[in-house]
Parts: C-alpha cells; structure tokens; sequence
C-alpha cells in the first residue's frame, strides 16, 4: 500500500479520515508550497470532497495517501 494515492473526489467519509490526519500532532501535514509570510498555520491544507485546499490562496492539490483513509497510529501505545 506504500506510495498508493487516492484522488478527489472524495466522499465525506472520506474527507473526514483526510482531516482527522491533518491535526494528528505527530505526523508532518500536507501544507500550501506557497510563502504566506509569518502565517505558517495557514499553510496546512483542508481537505474537502474536491480535494485539498488552502485557506489562505488559491492552491489546490487532488491527491492523497491512501493510508491516509485509516486511523492514525498511536505512537505512544
């Protein structure tokens, strides 16, 4: 399954899973590649049914882990 993508559209089964990583505090999130100044928690991106997106411009990104669809590990037990 390493390397394997899933691409938008997503379900909302699906976008839910996407987002629950992105504020998993122990793994690096998917991020905006641009600078948006001092604004570095802008970056993180959202997922939505469409694909990702960034709060902050108009950057866009389609694709995921598809590991991504599944809890996160507890590093910690």
């Amino acid at each position: 399954m390493a390397g394997a993508h899933l691409c938008a559209p997503w379900t909302p089964e699906q976008v839910e899973a996407l987002n629950r990583w992105q504020r998993c505090e122990y793994v690096h999130e998917f991020t905006c590649p641009h600078p948006h100044g001092p604004l570095t928690h802008g970056r993180t991106l959202v997922a939505t049914k469409d694909g990702w997106i960034c709060p902050t411009c108009d950057y866009t990104q389609n694709w995921a882990h598809l590991f991504m669809l599944f809890e996160p590990p507890n590093p910690f037990g």
